[in-house]
């Protein structure tokens, strides 16, 4: 390594930056053709901003530097801790989302490296945290900074998959670090706990069944057959990270907490998700100063006003859900985990939401709780829909009371 390039890592480090690695500025031509398959096999989902041309654009760097030369690829552990228990009406959060906005807080950080190596080097500087036509996890692997698992997230040797990419292009030409030769091997324990069944083949994911899309990217209706398998969920998902060994081993130090993390995976693989709780927080993260949210109350979400939402979202990541869609995920997540205090609030919910997705889905967890509870709650149903105006409301209605009474178990 040149004085420059190790000086580079000194210079990332001291902005914040737990990972600094260093790759050299040439086309991601295996990476295209990985992405332009997996976009024409449609697993992008609605993502309608993928496109071939920013695909294209993407996997040459000179497009977004002219006179580029190097690439530095930053991590930043994104690690709150261990999730504490699950509560009654309460709704799963992304670890990554429990804190601040991982855009501002690591964008701030780019800004300050970019300028510390201005003032060193001089040269040009471009940085980007998840935006721009950048591929993230590609040139935090060519840099060596991890690699790839097969739930598609790059995993590093200190922090496993729990860290969030960046990146400085520049004009320096520095010496590159050695890609990891590291592999998931024959694991799959990610494959086979994922609820929706999302992940796969050949290391990827399909949006079109990943809860963490369909929480904070999809705007519509959820599919039906994917409502129960999302479980508590409302705004992402880390289940393919808590079951993954190459990352949990940072954070199970002992023996004690390696055999509460096992029964987790056992409980995840046979469809009981818990969390039980494990001591001893492990390191973290720069994002977890301040309030950190690990849960969100299921009954406040399902009435949240748009300045209510205003107020919760500030600075956090969570911004990236829309209002109503953080109250259609706590209506799933009630009609999967909430109590009989939840009916009330549904009913409300079915008959004066302004949204009628949200209404629709208020009449699915009100049939879900019936079916899983067994707590009546076809009158409800019946007696919202002659005033419901709605057509792909009145259908979730009547999907709701067609499902026979035998189907309800305590």
């Amino acid at each position: 390594m040149t004085d420059a390039s190790r000086r580079v890592r000194e210079i990332g480090r001291a902005a914040g930056f737990d990972l600094v690695r260093i790759a050299e500025a040439a086309e991601l031509n295996v990476e295209r053709a990985r992405y332009m398959a997996w976009l024409r096999a449609g697993r992008h989902a609605e993502m309608a901003w993928i496109t071939e041309e920013r695909v294209a654009k993407a996997s040459v760097p000179e497009s977004a530097l002219k006179g580029v030369r190097s690439v530095i690829a930053v991590g930043m552990t994104c690690w709150g801790g261990h999730r504490p228990p699950d509560r009654p009406n309460h709704g799963r959060v992304a670890r990554y989302a429990w804190g601040r906005d991982y855009h501002a807080v690591m964008g701030d950080r780019l800004r300050d490296f970019s300028q510390a190596l201005s003032d060193a080097f001089g040269g040009d500087h471009r940085w980007y945290v998840d935006t721009g036509p950048v591929m993230d996890r590609a040139w935090a692997q060519r840099s060596g900074l991890g690699w790839y698992g097969k739930n598609s997230n790059i995993l590093t040797e200190q922090f496993g998959s729990y860290v969030l990419l960046g990146e400085v292009l520049t004009t320096l030409p520095l010496t590159p670090d050695r890609p990891l030769t590291a592999s998931c091997g024959s694991c799959s324990l990610c494959e086979t706990a994922c609820p929706t069944g999302a992940i796969g083949p050949s290391y990827s994911i399909d949006s079109r069944r990943c809860i963490s899309y369909l929480t904070i990217e999809h705007r519509g209706p959820i599919p039906r057959d994917l409502r129960p398998l999302i479980g508590a969920w409302v705004f992402g998902c880390d289940v393919c990270q808590d079951v993954c060994p190459p990352t949990m081993q940072h954070f199970v130090p002992d023996s004690a907490a390696k055999r509460a993390w096992a029964d987790g995976v056992r409980a995840e693989m046979a469809g009981k998700p818990t969390s039980a709780p494990i001591e001893g927080p492990g390191p973290m993260g720069a994002l977890m100063e301040g309030e950190v949210r690990p849960q969100l109350d299921l009954l406040r979400l399902l009435a949240l006003t748009h300045d209510e939402y205003l107020a919760m979202v500030r600075g956090t990541s969570i911004r990236r859900a829309k209002c109503w869609m953080l109250r259609r995920n706590a209506a799933i997540a009630l009609g999967n985990v909430g109590t009989a205090e939840a009916i009330e609030p549904l009913v409300r919910a079915l008959r004066t939401d302004d949204h009628p997705v949200v209404r629709g889905h208020a009449a699915w967890a009100l049939a879900a709780i019936e079916r899983r509870l067994g707590i009546p709650t076809r009158e409800h149903l019946k007696s919202a829909a002659p005033g419901e105006q709605d057509a792909t409301v009145r259908e979730e209605i009547a999907a709701g009371l067609m499902h026979p009474s035998q189907e309800i178990r305590a």
